[in-house]
């Protein structure tokens, strides 16, 4: 049995964050996309502790206190709308299955958790069914923590204590993230419809963006989520630079109107690009993506300015842009040292074609018999000639 650990290459770009988080007069001091970041990957490292034995095996039971506390770590982490996500271990997640059915569903705090995990950890295989279904739960945190009983779902936080629960959530992180998720479910839907050639459905389009306004509302200095109105958010560079990009997107397909005002599109494009180059100290595994998003932005967009009327201020909205969300970057990719999995590797800056998840393996490779120095220089080579 594995134990499960951090990719050593998400535990070093760790630290450093916390370093550039408190650097004086650096451009990340205070960063929230950053502080979001850390704080996603500190709630799911104290998650798996909770969840699973040394062994990595799930642990067999788990007192009252524990289980609130592992849905509470659950929901805190996913309402930080993560980027890069660590993934969670299936055992842990069998785990967390079982105790998210026991929650007491008879008091007002027990039915927000309740409901806060099941639209943190619902998927449905039917992209409409699982938009659906999270749409409903979020509608019904909103109202149960905003209209129907307010000062009680207030007290989640001190009902958490009373349980035996160490850790604590607020109802306000409940409430970002069943919009966040709401948002995400709605993003692969528009995704399914740009696969499949079909015009974007508009009133999709207008539940993205109002969730992502309310996700905005809900937290002021993060703007969180794609389809929110970048801008004018200090220190959360990646975010308020997909958020430009997404709004761009989605201004050109339609989301407020038939028409959209071009110089408002072309400055959203200009400044997510700013943002863009400072989120790669912490966001680089996605950083190639996203200016794809953007290049590809700005190609749709001189095309339909060359269509259109010459010197127009506003032209048509078109259904079939592309319009998509933030980019989630995953496992998969392996260590050519270990095989480890890992959210982010090192590739080796002589050839290029191969990678590691740490410092220690590209060490441990290059020295080994048979290792990677006999082939780098062949590789190098190769690789040169291909684009020769």
């Amino acid at each position: 049995m594995t134990p499960w650990r951090l990719d050593p290459l998400v535990e070093e770009r760790l630290e450093r964050c916390r370093e550039l988080l408190v650097e004086p007069g650096g451009p990340h001091e205070g960063s929230a996309d950053m502080r979001n970041y850390v704080e996603y990957a500190d709630a799911i490292v104290a998650y798996h502790r909770l969840a699973l034995d040394a062994q990595g095996r799930a642990r067999p039971s788990l007192s009252h206190g524990q289980g609130l506390e592992l849905c509470t770590l659950f929901c805190r982490a996913i309402s930080r709308h993560p980027l890069l996500s660590l993934g969670i271990d299936p055992r842990a997640d069998r785990l967390l299955a079982d105790v998210g059915r026991m929650l007491p569903t008879d008091e007002v705090c027990g039915m927000l958790l309740s409901m806060g995990t099941r639209v943190a950890g619902l998927t449905s295989p039917m992209p409409h069914r699982d938009y659906e279904n999270k749409l409903q739960l979020a509608e019904s945190i909103e109202k149960l923590a905003t209209e129907l009983m307010p000062e009680e779902a207030a007290r989640l936080p001190e009902w958490l204590a009373e349980q035996g629960s160490r850790q604590t959530v607020t109802v306000t992180e409940l409430r970002r993230l069943a919009q966040y998720r709401v948002v995400k479910a709605a993003l692969n839907l528009l995704e399914e419809a740009r696969a499949a050639d079909r015009p974007l459905p508009a009133p999709l389009l207008r539940q993205a963006v109002a969730s992502s306004a309310a996700l905005v509302a809900l937290a002021p200095d993060w703007p969180a989520l794609p389809a929110a109105a970048g801008g004018g958010i200090p220190a959360a560079h990646y975010w308020a630079g997909q958020g430009a990009v997404d709004m761009a997107m989605a201004l050109m397909a339609g989301a407020e109107g038939r028409r959209f005002e071009v110089q408002r599109v072309q400055a959203l494009l200009e400044e997510c690009e700013q943002e863009f180059k400072l989120s790669r100290a912490w966001a680089a595994a996605s950083y190639k993506r996203t200016m794809a998003d953007v290049r590809e932005a700005q190609a749709s967009l001189r095309d339909m300015v060359a269509r259109g009327p010459r010197g127009a201020t506003h032209l048509p909205a078109e259904l079939d842009i592309c319009w998509g969300g933030a980019p989630t970057v995953m496992g998969g990719a392996r260590c050519a040292l270990c095989g480890l999995d890992a959210v982010e590797l090192k590739k080796c800056t002589a050839c290029k074609s191969v990678a590691y998840c740490s410092r220690e393996c590209q060490v441990k490779h290059w020295r080994q018999p048979g290792g990677h120095k006999p082939e780098c220089k062949a590789l190098a080579a190769q690789r040169a000639a291909s684009k020769s």
